[in-house]
C-alpha cells in the first residue's frame, strides 16, 4: 500500500515498489510475495509512463534514459554531487567549483557504501538487522540516477540545490545507522560519532529554514502579481 502511495506522490516514488522486491529477495521471504510485488511495480511503470510517452527532460530534446545514455561522464559527475550535496552547505555557494571534487568523493563514498552493505544482505539477507535503513540509502541513490536524467540538461551545479541536501542526508545517516546495528559493539564508535555530526549539522542548518526568505517572497509576489493581471512576459515572470 504505502509503495502505491508513493508511486502516486511523484516520480521518484516509482522506485519503492522495485526496491520492495529486491529486500524481499534478499531476506529470503516467500516468492509469493516477491512476484506480489513485481507486478504491482511493473503496472505501476506502465501505468505511469503510459500516459506520459513523450516525457523530456527541461530545456532539452533528450528523454531521461537518453539523456543518462547519451551523456554517461556528465550523468556520473551529477549523481556523485547529487549525493554528496550537503557539502555545499559548508561551501556556502553551490556555483564554488573547487568544492565539487571533495562533494563527488563523499558522493562516491556513498555509492559505495551502499554497495558494501548489498554483500551482507546478498549472503545472509534474512539475519541482517534493520535492512530498512540500507534500503532507504539505496533510494536515495536511485532517486540521484533519476534526478540526473531529468535535470542534467540544467548543468551540474543543478545537483547541489539545498533541495535534494535531504535525500543525500538520509542516504549518509541510514547507512552510518546500518552499520552501527550491524557491527561489532566494539567497533561502532566512529559509525556512531559520524551520525551524531550529521545530525548536528542538520541541527544546525535547520536554524536558517526558520529565517523567511524576503527577496524570494519578494519576486514570487511580483511573479503572481503580474499573473493575476494578465502579464505573460517570460523575462518578466521568470
Amino acid at each position: 500500500a504505502s509503495g502505491i502511495a508513493a508511486a502516486l506522490a511523484m516520480a521518484n516514488g516509482l522506485l519503492v515498489l522495485p526496491l520492495v522486491s529486491l529486500l524481499a529477495v534478499l531476506l529470503r521471504l516467500p516468492w509469493r510475495y516477491v512476484l506480489v510485488t513485481a507486478a504491482v511495480a511493473i503496472a505501476a511503470w506502465f501505468l505511469y509512463f503510459s500516459h506520459v510517452p513523450d516525457v523530456q527532460g527541461p530545456l532539452s530534446q533528450d528523454t531521461p534514459l537518453s539523456s543518462l545514455l547519451h551523456h554517461p561522464k556528465a550523468s556520473l559527475a551529477f549523481i556523485l554531487l547529487y549525493l554528496g550535496s550537503p557539502i555545499a552547505g559548508v561551501a556556502g555557494d553551490i556555483h564554488k567549483t573547487a568544492w565539487w571534487p571533495v562533494e563527488a568523493a563523499f558522493g562516491l563514498l556513498t555509492v559505495l557504501g551502499a554497495l558494501a552493505g548489498f554483500v551482507p544482505m546478498l549472503i545472509r539477507g534474512e539475519r541482517v538487522q534493520a535492512p530498512q535503513f540500507w534500503m532507504m540509502a539505496v533510494a536515495a541513490c536511485g532517486s540521484a540516477v533519476v534526478t540526473a536524467g531529468g535535470r542534467l540538461s540544467l548543468g551540474l551545479s543543478g545537483a547541489l540545490i539545498s533541495r535534494y541536501t535531504t535525500q543525500a542526508l538520509l542516504a549518509w545517516i541510514t547507512l552510518l545507522l546500518f552499520s552501527v546495528v550491524n557491527l561489532p559493539k566494539t567497533k561502532r564508535a566512529v559509525p556512531f560519532l559520524l551520525c551524531g555530526l550529521a545530525l548536528a549539522g542538520i541541527g544546525v542548518a535547520q536554524t536558517q529554514a526558520l529565517r523567511p526568505d524576503r527577496t524570494a517572497a519578494f519576486i514570487h509576489a511580483t511573479a503572481g502579481l503580474a499573473l493575476r493581471n494578465g502579464v505573460y512576459d517570460e523575462r518578466y515572470i521568470s
